[in-house]
């Protein structure tokens, strides 16, 4: 199926998104399309620096591409990322309810919040985990009212990464709770990330290889 007769429904810096009913279909930006997203949406302290602007662009590729090819290394259950199938470069996936909607729509956010907690501890449980963070934008919700990560471009089979971010509460830098998280619930999410995103939770959890 061409891409051209399908219907876009979504950008991020990585991927385009194009409806297939049911399930989505993400195709791969080209550097030049990421390059002219950036310019719109980031900073100028990137943008304006071409050696900055380079190595950052080089990095969401390398990320990318390092993240599929660990994928179909590893022996995981894709429930969790929405059952994605890798064809080539592409990728068909589960069509979700992104979640800073659900947020802006229910009555109970918080939920979704404890819901999406789970979910990083769900992924410690087989191995890797997000290195970024944007729970809003990165997170859905399925058919079940079940919390996936749908957007797996940026994660670590590093367990030493995730110790990092850890201590450094990676959390609080990322856009989503800067920019995203409505006020109302920053302060939980805030507070439920610090009790159950720990380095003792980490070697509880995390999978043994």
């Amino acid at each position: 199926m061409q891409k051209t007769n399908l219907k876009k429904i979504d950008r991020g810096w990585q991927y385009t998104v194009y409806n297939l009913g049911k399930r989505v279909l993400k195709v791969p930006n080209s550097r030049s399309k990421i390059k002219g997203i950036m310019l719109l949406e980031e900073s100028p302290k990137i943008t304006l620096n071409p050696k900055k602007f380079k190595e950052t662009i080089d990095k969401l590729i390398k990320d990318r591409e390092e993240s599929l090819r660990l994928l179909k290394q590893h022996n995981v259950n894709l429930k969790i990322l929405g059952n994605p199938k890798i064809i080539g470069k592409n990728i068909e996936q589960d069509k979700v309810a992104v979640l800073r909607e659900i947020l802006k729509k229910s009555k109970n956010p918080k939920v979704y919040l404890d819901k999406s907690i789970k979910l990083i501890i769900e992924c410690w449980k087989r191995g890797f985990s997000e290195k970024i963070f944007n729970l809003t934008k990165n997170n859905g919700i399925n058919h079940k009212d079940e919390v996936i990560l749908l957007d797996f471009g940026e994660i670590t089979w590093n367990k030493n990464d995730v110790k990092r971010h850890i201590k450094n509460k990676r959390w609080l830098e990322s856009w989503s709770y800067n920019k995203d998280l409505p006020k109302n619930i920053k302060e939980y999410y805030k507070k439920e990330m610090e009790k159950n995103i720990t380095l003792k939770n980490l070697n509880k959890y995390w999978k043994n290889k």
